[in-house]
């Protein structure tokens, strides 16, 4: 950035040498710098010289993780790149007796990394339901059918018979 970091004179031929601190380059959004060098080789001095600090470009990364609902570790401390949009695949939760679940939603809400983060799945709860059916005592005559919700009582009309002859 031009910021003279040492300035001295040395004799003729003699090799320059840099007495202070590493050079620093402040960290910028997504990339981490690192000191990787002067711009040329160090050489015996035949005329006046600059040297530059030169960095290597490094793409910061954050550690990033995927819990379930009940906190079991799907993806556990992940580096993504700084910007990018981090993923994992929706898991499953499996049916209980009463209700079946799909996947609702990670919490926080995914967004691109800007650093260490923990996400956890949510699911919808579906009550489960049935189809009741209700046949007559030949086996094969249907009375009624409905589909009804875990719980709920299934109820029809009472069936009759015709009368016959003894009854």
């Amino acid at each position: 950035d031009g910021t003279v970091l040492q300035s001295s004179q040395v004799a003729y031929g003699e090799i320059p040498s840099y007495n202070g601190e590493i050079p620093a380059r402040p960290s910028e959004a997504g990339n981490n710098y690192l000191f990787k060098g002067w711009n040329v080789p160090i050489a015996p001095v035949s005329a006046d010289m600059e040297y530059v600090a030169t960095y290597s470009d490094e793409t910061t990364t954050y550690p990033i993780s995927f819990y379930d609902e009940d906190g079991t570790t799907l993806l556990h401390k992940i580096d993504f790149v700084y910007g990018a949009m981090p993923t994992c695949s929706n898991p499953t939760k499996d049916d209980d007796e009463r209700y079946t679940y799909s996947f609702a939603a990670w919490h926080p809400e995914l967004h691109e990394v800007d650093g260490a983060e923990s996400y956890v799945a949510s699911y919808q709860a579906h009550k489960k339901s049935f189809t009741i059916t209700f046949v007559d005592e030949d086996g094969e005559t249907v009375l009624a059918s409905a589909q009804y919700e875990y719980g709920a009582i299934p109820s029809t009309a009472v069936p009759t018979k015709l009368s016959t002859a003894q009854y």
